[in-house]
């Protein structure tokens, strides 16, 4: 049984990475790009490449509004690309006959391979380093995606169920996630302030001792894949260290309000 596939890309003053990012999605049956008030010609690319275009007011990230384009796709099945995000075609085509598989069964989240790139060169090592996994494949009925959790916001329901895409490494996304140590931190400046918001959702609390546990899990993760091999992903291991520590520090504050 054939399933149909949607896309939907959320873009704020993307051009330099947009019209390559959705020529790469004729795989898809439906493009919908959600605007966030772009300036630079962006909305002009998404209608040159086909793509259905939503205007919606600016968010600081894209998760805020995933829920809202849910509400206006076409189709059941929705793949969330980011603007600089290159899928191959064909891994979109081993996803189009993946779900075809899985039509009549409890599937509700598809895990694609990704490589994240700082510069122009794929990060090996490392917590951002290597194949890893992107959840950015979910049938809209069967997910949750609270819109306050940034990178964690989609969520399984109950009696379904998740599957990783295998691939070759010639299939795997492309994530250009910065050019520069420099881009890294004005990123991480954007998501600070909602961060109190994430994590008093989750539960938590301010403590020391808390954040010197997740400063030391975070570590060792990154020393545990070798983080120190490549001077690229040794700016991103002191990036998250200092992202974590500004995190709580923001948490307590918040609390202090």
């Amino acid at each position: 049984m054939s399933e149909m596939l949607s896309a939907v890309v959320v873009a704020y003053n993307e051009a330099r990475y947009l019209s390559e990012c959705l020529r790469r999605l004729t795989f898809c049956d439906e493009i919908l790009v959600i605007d966030l008030g772009s300036q630079d010609g962006s909305i002009e690319i998404a209608k040159g490449q086909g793509a259905r275009v939503i205007q919606h007011e600016w968010v600081p990230f894209a998760e805020k509004v995933r829920g809202f384009a849910l509400e206006h796709v076409k189709n059941d099945w929705v793949i969330f690309v980011d603007p600089d995000l290159y899928i191959p075609t064909s891994l979109g085509e081993k996803l189009r006959v993946l779900i075809g598989n899985h039509s009549d069964h409890n599937l509700g989240m598809i895990f694609l391979p990704i490589f994240t790139f700082f510069g122009n060169r794929p990060l090996r090592f490392g917590q951002k380093g290597g194949r890893r996994g992107y959840r950015g494949v979910i049938h809209r009925d069967r997910v949750e995606i609270p819109a306050f959790l940034h990178h964690q916001g989609v969520q399984l329901r109950d009696d379904y169920f998740a599957l990783c895409l295998i691939a070759t490494d010639e299939e795997v996304i492309c994530h250009h996630w910065v050019d520069t140590i420099r881009e890294a931190f004005i990123k991480g400046h954007r998501y600070l302030p909602y961060e109190p918001e994430k994590r008093h959702a989750l539960g938590q609390t301010f403590s020391w001792s808390r954040m010197f546990s997740e400063l030391g899990r975070s570590l060792k993760m990154d020393l545990r894949k070798l983080a120190f091999l490549e001077w690229h992903a040794m700016q991103v291991m002191f990036f998250q260290l200092w992202y974590i520590s500004m995190a709580n520090i923001t948490l307590r504050r918040f609390e202090r309000v």
